[in-house]
């Protein structure tokens, strides 16, 4: 319950359940309030025939409650019983989410999850092979209702390229670099970007897909997991990460690590001249000599550090 707060080579990293420490809070419509509509709304779906626009207006408020819930947890993927988990209400679970997962996969508004993995485009030769081919959904005009399995996992299509788009604005920042997967979620934090491992995961994929950003994976306790991301400059096709570009991106962390010891040994001098000054003031001069001979060996490992950056 929510608070107020080839295929196999695509399917190689997993997929996570919710995070529990998502504090975002969730944004709930406000009939939300209202226990007489929200009985209504949780009660089985009659036939549309009996009342076609209420039938409509029940199946949209759910369809509006998924994206909310997809957003909430900063994935476009959802699951059955996720849904009945997190969409409860006063301990009532909803019921129908089987039509209302029907009308979006008749209208091609989500698609499985692993068919998405497997192409990302939503290609029409995608979409005939899965829906056709591999599990007919529609057969002639008539629409036939299939029931969904619990743990089914779906990937809400809008939101993903919504998603997709965000990751790839924030990217777009570091054009022609080749940054470390750990980087980029403190990039995303800074950013305010919300996407927990999963939607994180599933949106690198789209954009690796795309040939928008190279992704270069590594396996960590036998999962598959982005260890590098090289962003092209403006205009170019993403290609394979060379030794090169991680050797230049070590060279910049190098840097990065001596200047911040650059920054500590100055501050360590001011802090060695605050106390000579003060000791000269208390007439303790011969302690005074031993903060100036540190004040001293902090000068030259400030040389030493400055040398390592070509500076004399």
């Amino acid at each position: 319950m929510l608070t107020s707060e080839s295929e196999s080579e695509h399917e190689d990293f997993d997929r996570k359940p919710v995070s529990k420490t998502n504090l975002k809070k969730f944004n709930y419509p406000e009939c939300w309030k209202n226990d007489e509509r929200m009985d209504r709304l949780f009660a089985p779906f009659r036939a549309r025939s009996v009342n076609p626009e209420g039938y409509d207006i029940k199946v949209d408020f759910w369809k509006d409650m998924i994206r909310r819930y997809c957003e909430y947890n900063g994935s476009p993927n959802f699951s059955k019983s996720e849904l009945q988990k997190a969409l409860q209400r006063k301990g009532k679970v909803p019921y129908g989410l089987d039509i209302v997962l029907n009308d979006f996969i008749i209208k091609k508004e989500v698609r499985k999850r692993s068919e998405f993995v497997y192409d990302p485009l939503n290609s029409w030769t995608g979409w005939a092979m899965n829906s056709f081919v591999k599990k007919p959904i529609l057969w002639g005009v008539q629409k036939i209702v299939t029931k969904p399995a619990s743990d089914d996992v779906f990937t809400h299509l809008e939101l993903a390229s919504e998603m997709t788009e965000n990751l790839q604005a924030l990217l777009s920042e570091h054009a022609g670099r080749v940054i470390r997967f750990s980087s980029l979620k403190s990039f995303m934090s800074k950013n305010r970007l919300h996407l927990n491992e999963d939607g994180l995961n599933i949106t690198l994929h789209n954009l690796n897909f795309q040939k928008i950003i190279f992704v270069e994976y590594e396996f960590l306790n036998n999962r598959k997991v982005p260890k590098y991301i090289k962003v092209p400059k403006p205009g170019n096709i993403a290609t394979p990460i060379e030794p090169t570009d991680v050797a230049l991106l070590e060279l910049e962390d190098s840097q990065v690590k001596l200047a911040g010891q650059l920054t500590k040994i100055e501050e360590e001098i001011k802090e060695h001249d605050n106390m000579v000054r003060q000791l000269m003031k208390e007439g303790k001069k011969p302690l005074a000599k031993s903060y100036l001979r540190k004040r001293h060996l902090c000068e030259k490992k400030h040389g030493e550090f400055l040398g390592l950056f070509g500076v004399s």
